[in-house]
């Protein structure tokens, strides 16, 4: 729900002509199953079964990329949606802006976003880009990347990304942290929210 209030914040902010915006379930965060709003348990006891770890609400982190939580999703499982979603949401723009620029903006959670500039990157075959180099987000935080395709000599195509700014959160320099965190609250319609922020209230600008 933060990432879909976020959006509508900055839809709301935009000047007209307003951009398309659009929804969709391929761009949600990383799903822990019966895990999902629980801490990471760091060790584990050797004479506990995963199982006996479930029932007491501890969730021993994940040993692989393979690896899930009931119900859940694994890094490949996360990984395979978020190749999913370059190719479903992300490449018709690109193959569009050969004729005209297109600006795109992904709002979603940290997980998936670092995942999907991966995936982003490796379009590229060329880049020296290090995979995995770009790691996290701070809340709001947000990356730009710029996505172009090249029509060789052949008629294919080879795809060149740049990311130009990672984790930028210079707009959070203003606020103020909320003891304890929020991360793991449940939603609360009462409390002062992004759009707030993004309206140019409270110090946002």
């Amino acid at each position: 729900m933060r990432a879909d209030a976020t959006a509508q914040a900055l839809y709301d902010r935009h000047q007209s002509p307003k951009p398309l915006m659009l929804k969709n379930p391929l761009l949600r965060e990383q799903h822990f199953g019966i895990a999902e709003g629980h801490p990471y348990a760091r060790y584990k006891v050797p004479d506990l079964s995963i199982e006996e770890y479930y029932a007491q609400n501890i969730f021993p982190h994940p040993r692989n990329r393979n690896e899930c939580f009931p119900g859940g999703e694994s890094k490949e499982d996360l990984t395979k949606r978020a190749e999913c979603a370059v190719n479903d949401i992300l490449v018709p723009y690109v193959d569009q802006a050969t004729r005209e620029d297109f600006r795109v903006a992904i709002i979603s959670h940290g997980l998936f976003i670092r995942v999907m500039v991966d995936v982003l990157i490796k379009l590229d075959t060329t880049t020296s880009a290090i995979v995995h180099e770009y790691k996290g987000l701070r809340n709001t935080g947000w990356t730009r990347m710029i996505v172009k395709v090249e029509v060789r000599e052949d008629a294919s195509t080879q795809f060149r990304v740049r990311v130009t700014d990672s984790n930028r959160h210079e707009h959070l320099g203003s606020l103020t942290r909320q003891q304890g965190g929020i991360g793991r609250m449940a939603y609360d319609a009462t409390q002062k929210d992004i759009r707030s922020f993004f309206g140019g209230r409270d110090g946002g600008s």
